[in-house]
């Protein structure tokens, strides 16, 4: 059965059209990176398809020209999402270098329908293998079924592509039997769009698994310190109690506050407060090793969980933070301030529960700032 060229053009447009609008009503609800450029590059594709339909009514410069030089235009818009999604900077050749080709080989080759196809195909498989370069060795943050459906559909289109090249050029009478619906020809163009519409799937999948990335994120981070949150913290310390619990190998907790928080924030108000936070922040998370545990407990207060660590190591780890934090100077436009921490240090025993722990070392950093702050306590057994 032969499959009408002319029907499988207005799928194309369609699908496309369809597939623009969905991506388009994504980004305008949730505006993200990669998406807009994408549709954009669809809806230059169909422009590019509508006008290959005029060839009988128009002149060759908009009915050929100009909808191959759309098409390459389309794909380019393709190549810069890609760039966006895998947050790599775009070559100024494959922005420029693509549509220039085509249109000057179209205008050279203009009487020639076998050299005009082989530089369109030779065109859009050199485009396919820049993008699947970036698809193959980047990734997306946050995105990873998607990612596999980005692979999918960059290996596909450089097949299909190389696929049309060699044919054309093993058979330089292929381009006539194009536009006379010849029934290979058609069968490529169907698995083009079949591929074409899996990348839309990929694109808006790329969306989703950002947007369930963010509200993750979202749900586990403080977002001014951007460390653990307080619910997200106690979650990895239970965890790590439980690890404790088959290893035999306990942690220790450590709850520091910040010594005369309040002060900082009356006398220079709460954008420096704010900085003070976000600095001592990053100073807890320098200090400690991949496996321990940080969060924001409350307010000025900080929740620390070092990782198998004994009374002695867990002692001197407080007081190497403890004398790092005094060294510390918060500056915020023309304030600087110097701040010092009181720290509650409770290590953990067979049997202990996340609140019994927790409990010993909240009395302990009371007790570090009832002896005049600036110290570090541990808590009895």
């Amino acid at each position: 059965m032969q499959l009408d060229f002319v029907t499988l053009v207005i799928a194309a447009i369609l699908i496309n059209l369809v597939s623009a609008t969905v991506i388009f009503w994504s980004w305008f609800n949730r505006p993200s990176v990669g998406e807009r450029k994408w549709a954009i590059g669809l809806l230059v594709e169909s422009l590019g398809f509508a006008l290959i339909l005029t060839q009988p009514v128009l002149t060759p410069v908009v009915s050929v020209i100009l909808p191959n030089v759309l098409l390459v235009i389309g794909f380019t818009f393709r190549y810069l999402s890609v760039c966006e999604f895998f947050e790599r900077k775009p070559s100024h050749f494959w922005r420029l270098a693509p549509t220039a080709v085509t249109l000057v080989c179209f205008i050279l080759l203009l009487d020639s329908l076998h050299w005009r196809i082989v530089t369109a195909y030779a065109v859009e498989l050199t485009q396919s293998l820049a993008m699947i370069w970036i698809i193959m060795s980047g990734a997306i943050p946050g995105a990873v079924q998607s990612l596999k459906l980005m692979r999918v559909y960059g290996g596909l289109i450089v097949v299909i592509f190389l696929f049309r090249l060699v044919n054309e050029l093993a058979n330089p009478t292929a381009g006539d039997l194009i536009i006379a619906s010849d029934e290979t020809y058609g069968f490529a163009v169907l698995v083009l769009l079949s591929v074409s519409l899996l990348s839309s799937f990929a694109v808006l999948l790329v969306l989703r698994e950002k947007l369930d990335a963010e509200n993750q994120k979202l749900a586990t981070l403080d977002p001014l310190t951007n460390i653990s949150n307080r619910r997200a913290l106690i979650n990895l310390v239970e965890r790590e109690l439980l690890r404790s619990y088959r290893t035999n190998r306990w942690p220790c907790l450590l709850m520091l506050d910040i010594d005369h928080f309040k002060q900082i924030n009356d006398n220079h108000g709460h954008l420096v407060g704010d900085q003070v936070l976000v600095e001592l922040a990053a100073l807890i998370t320098e200090q400690l090793r991949d496996l321990d545990v940080v969060g924001r407990y409350g307010g000025e207060e900080f929740c620390i969980l070092l990782a198998e660590t004994d009374e002695e190591g867990g002692l001197i780890s407080a007081e190497r933070l403890r004398e790092a934090i005094g060294k510390m100077v918060v500056t915020q436009g023309d304030v600087s301030v110097s701040i010092t921490a009181s720290i509650g240090l409770a290590f953990s025993h067979s049997g202990d529960t996340l609140d019994q722990l927790l409990a010993r070392a909240d009395t302990a950093l009371y007790q570090a700032k009832a002896e005049g702050r600036n110290a570090v306590v541990v808590a009895g057994a």
